[in-house]
């Protein structure tokens, strides 16, 4: 009965490998965009039995081989009757080595589920559990991948010390992200250290209002129990997350890029300075300006003419938080006399506002929420060992056990990272109202 148990289960898990990455990443939008149809991850070979594998020629250990255009080819110019052209200059051959990182999330059975595995309810326990894995990491990855690069959710705006309640800045408080029920970390910002009882802490509540978390008092798996000691030097972050996959903290995991951070114009991005280097910066669509305004048709326009300079006409689609992109649609009904605002569908499926022939979508973990970003495809890339997260097999065995637990394990892992090759064409248009 136990080899038909482990049979029937491994068989169950590798069976559903096919629609897991078919479907992993198709209910979010940026995730489904830059792994998708148009720019899916560079698997271009087959294997004898004719599964994709990776070419592995930009990988050197754990790190991946991205190259940089800082500037366009130079050397064009004009030609006397009798004269010369001009001489041939080298590209830029810039290039960039990035840590991949890893991002996983486990699931469990009992023998008193497997002993009944070939019931149709235990099949669908576990396939439910398999289904929700999925869901899970393509949710945390979606985050990461529209983020700032460092797993931060929000940052501390006072001392909570003693207490279950931490209080965030308004900006950084997205409701959809802080959810009831997440499992988060509490961590001083400026190191990851634990900011004081503020490991794997399940949310309780949350008041948009107050900008406040309330944490549960009991511990979670692995985690603290009682109050917590935070400081205005914390932040809350992905369970397990700290910084970049390049420089995360010690017993933590590191973030994968994000379209947030290959935005801004300051800080160290895939080894560049980029306050030292104009062309590594991402396009201010407001030049500086920080005061709040109202997103309008003229807004936009803004930014298009600010990315003209990158030689850049336009994006590809447009994203902001939902209560900006409804506060721009507000603004369009007026021109249609309070009919409906002409929408566009991309290729994967996601419906957004037309903005000159390019759709301006929402996007629930944009950050900052005040932003939005017109994102050019063509140069970000995905980069991963396999075409997507698969279960974890490298010792032979899909499931585990633990220190000497009834309970065995299985992970979901997924090696990827997002590279970028300019970020000048990249436009962050700040400092927007919300609906």
């Amino acid at each position: 009965m136990a080899d038909e148990t482990t049979v029937s289960f491994d068989d169950l898990l590798y069976d559903m490998r096919g629609p897991l990455t078919t479907n992993f990443p198709k209910d979010w939008l940026n995730l489904a965009e830059l792994n998708g149809v148009a720019n899916e991850r560079r698997i271009n070979k087959m294997d004898r039995d004719g599964f994709p594998t990776r070419d592995f020629d930009r990988f050197s250990g754990k790190q991946v081989r991205v190259p940089l255009l800082l500037a366009p080819l130079q050397g064009t110019g004009g030609i006397s009757e009798t004269g010369a052209w001009n001489p041939p200059h080298n590209q830029d051959d810039n290039q960039a080595n990035i840590t991949m990182a890893r991002v996983g999330n486990a699931i469990s059975v009992t023998p008193d589920l497997e002993y009944s595995s070939m019931s149709n309810s235990a099949a669908e326990a576990v396939a439910l559990q398999v289904q929700q894995a999925r869901i899970g990491m393509a949710r945390v990855e979606n985050e990461m991948y529209c983020g700032l690069g460092d797993g931060q959710l929000g940052e501390t705006t006072a001392a909570t010390t003693g207490t279950l309640v931490v209080t965030l800045t308004a900006a950084s408080f997205n409701a959809y992200q802080l959810y009831p029920g997440r499992i988060v970390d509490i961590l001083v910002r400026a190191t990851g250290a634990n900011a004081g009882s503020g490991l794997k802490r399940k949310i309780a509540s949350i008041d948009e209002t107050a900008s406040t978390v309330t944490f549960e008092t009991a511990a979670t798996t692995g985690g603290d129990a009682g109050v917590i000691a935070s400081s205005v030097n914390d932040g809350i972050y992905i369970e397990g997350t700290y910084g970049t996959a390049n420089g995360y903290a010690s017993g933590t995991g590191g973030a994968i890029q994000g379209i947030g951070q290959a935005a801004l114009a300051t800080g160290t991005f895939e080894g560049i300075d980029k306050a030292a280097v104009q062309g590594w910066q991402g396009v201010d669509g407001r030049a500086g300006s920080v005061v709040a305004i109202d997103p309008t048709i003229s807004t936009l326009d803004g930014g298009v003419r600010a990315l003209r300079a990158s030689g850049i006409d336009r994006w590809d689609y447009a994203y902001g938080s939902p209560g900006v992109v409804d506060k721009y649609q507000e603004a369009q009904y007026t021109n249609v006399r309070w009919g409906p605002v002409p929408t566009l569908t991309l290729d994967t499926g996601f419906t957004g506002i037309d903005y000159r022939g390019r759709p301006l979508l929402a996007e629930d973990d944009c950050d900052p929420l005040s932003t939005i970003y017109g994102v050019n495809k063509e140069y970000i890339q995905p980069y991963s060992y396999f075409p997507g997260p698969d279960w974890l097999d490298d010792d032979g065995a899909l499931w585990r056990r633990y220190q000497r637990g009834l309970p065995r394990e299985a992970v979901l892992l997924d090696f990827v990272q997002l590279g970028f090759t300019r970020c000048n064409t990249i436009v962050r248009i700040g400092n927007l109202n919300s609906a």
